[in-house]
């Protein structure tokens, strides 16, 4: 049910190559990244059907649109995807919506240190560590550039969190796609300026124009 959720309709696929709504290889790039980590890490159901829902309260795209006002999009989230899944989801938005933020980051190592998470939280930050593979590198890095957004401080106390909840091939794997983006878009130097359109980028935006 939550994957059918995050699929798009012939129509809205057209819409997204008319640039109008998110790309559907944007949920593709989730679901092979992210859901693939997250299942190689042992990660739970409703965990994976996080990796690709846990934007649904900022989702004017879908179709029908959810309401506007917070109380009704929890409630139609909970009506669409049952209420379990949308209290997940909520504390979820809750911990991790402000975006990134090392600071946020440290707080979460320093619970872990002390044992204050509970299985749930464990995998809700599984998640986002999950999905910051997916965030750095794949369609997240080349298009929407929040590689922007991710400092090298941020990136660090990833790696600490890694290491604390998950088996090492996790924290080995995100620093080695930290470094592949930070090689490509030379983030240290320029994440406080505009970033130019890289060749990689150029590559790729030819390559979805291939028909």
């Amino acid at each position: 049910m939550y994957l059918s959720f995050g699929v798009f309709s012939p129509a809205e696929t057209k819409l997204s190559q008319q640039g109008a709504i998110r790309q559907p290889w944007n949920m593709g790039s989730h679901f092979l990244l992210a859901c693939g980590c997250l299942l190689r890490a042992n990660g739970t159901a409703i965990a994976i059907a996080l990796a690709l829902m846990h934007t649904a309260y900022y989702m004017p795209w879908r179709t029908p649109s959810p309401p506007t006002t917070l109380c009704a999009q929890r409630r139609w989230i909970a009506d669409n995807l049952t209420p379990d899944f949308e209290e997940v989801l909520w504390r979820f938005e809750v911990m991790f919506a402000h975006g990134p933020d090392p600071r946020a980051n440290a707080t979460w190592l320093e619970g872990m240190k002390q044992g204050v998470f509970s299985d749930v939280d464990k995998q809700l930050i599984l998640m986002a560590l999950c999905d910051e593979v997916d965030e750095h590198f794949a369609s997240e890095g080349w298009w929407s550039k929040n590689w922007k957004m991710r400092s090298l401080e941020f990136q660090d106390a990833l790696l600490q969190l890694a290491s604390q909840l998950a088996p090492p091939w996790l924290a080995g794997t995100m620093e080695f796609w930290f470094g592949v983006t930070n090689s490509m878009f030379k983030l240290g130097d320029l994440q406080h300026h505009a970033h130019p359109e890289s060749e990689v980028s150029k590559m790729v935006n030819k390559m979805m124009q291939l028909k």
